[in-house]
């Protein structure tokens, strides 16, 4: 877990949503258990995990059914008013394991992505990993006259790729 130098020592305990009587998130990102159960104990901080894209994860328990949250957004509902019930959770400084409530704030998912770019957080074009043309490839594209047919055979994509390519619909830094 990280944790901010500026982040203020005092360690504040609220309610899960759903899991009141059971576990309780602070402020500081940790997660506790405040109801014994089997193997476990009342204080236990649980252990969050990263799973897909970074994020931290816990799983919590409830009436033997177990289940895995985001500790970012139990921090961000405990402790930030979302007044414009607003979808998505932002890291403000970008490091998504840094879940202290003052790093958070909820914002729509146009704006999240918004400050991904900002902070050069997203991988475009051939950083992606999925791209099967590359920037030289997609000036070509634009200027070929060939077919859109004939030009996704030859780059081994299909016909739809070649028009939102040509129309600046996908790799639009380019």
């Amino acid at each position: 877990m990280y944790l901010e130098s500026t982040t203020p020592l005092n360690e504040e305990w609220r309610s899960i949503v759903g899991y009141e009587g059971w576990y309780e998130v602070s402020n500081l990102g940790r997660i506790r258990r405040i109801r014994t159960g089997q193997g476990t104990y009342i204080g236990r901080i649980r252990k969050p995990q990263p799973v897909r894209h970074g994020y931290l994860h816990v799983l919590l328990w409830r009436d033997n059914v177990p289940r895995s949250l985001a500790v970012h957004r139990l921090v961000a509902a405990a402790f930030i008013p979302n007044d414009h019930d607003l979808p998505e959770v932002n890291h403000l400084d970008g490091i998504k394991t840094n879940n202290v409530a003052c790093n958070l704030e909820w914002v729509t998912r146009l704006q999240n992505l918004a400050h991904a770019n900002s902070m050069g957080l997203t991988r475009r074009g051939i950083l992606s990993g999925k791209a099967r043309v590359t920037e030289d490839d997609v000036r070509t594209i634009r200027s070929s006259t060939e077919t859109g047919t004939a030009l996704a055979r030859h780059y081994g994509v299909v016909k739809s790729a070649i028009h939102h390519i040509r129309h600046r619909r996908s790799w639009k830094h380019v």
